[in-house]
């Protein structure tokens, strides 16, 4: 069984949850509060969007993963660098119709 453990670091300098959750929430507010009243796109990896969700939604950092992740979707947060909301999650409508390089390589 998977088990969170948010204060548990890979020795020699790695990261915890809790140390990347504090650093991908110090800097949604540093962009926050740099474009007041703007849109921005920022890109990330699922580590970051999982944060990101947890921030968003005050879901506990060591609860289970109950959202999709998935690769290219989009998703759209709205904040003051404070309290955040999340507006749109995993969206991948986009992505509709296209095929994957795999796919095409089959053919």
């Amino acid at each position: 069984m998977l088990v969170r453990e948010p204060d548990y670091a890979v020795d020699g300098g790695g990261e915890s949850i809790v140390m990347l959750v504090d650093r991908v929430r110090e800097v949604l507010g540093r962009l926050a509060r740099a474009h007041a009243g703007e849109s921005i796109v920022a890109i990330g990896h699922g580590g970051v969007l999982d944060a990101t969700w947890r921030i968003a939604t005050g879901l506990a950092l060591d609860a289970p993963r109950a959202f999709a992740l998935p690769n290219a979707a989009i998703n759209i947060i709205e904040g003051d660098g404070q309290a955040w909301q999340v507006r749109e999650w995993a969206v991948t409508s986009h992505l509709d119709g296209l095929a994957r390089y795999d796919e095409l390589s089959e053919r």
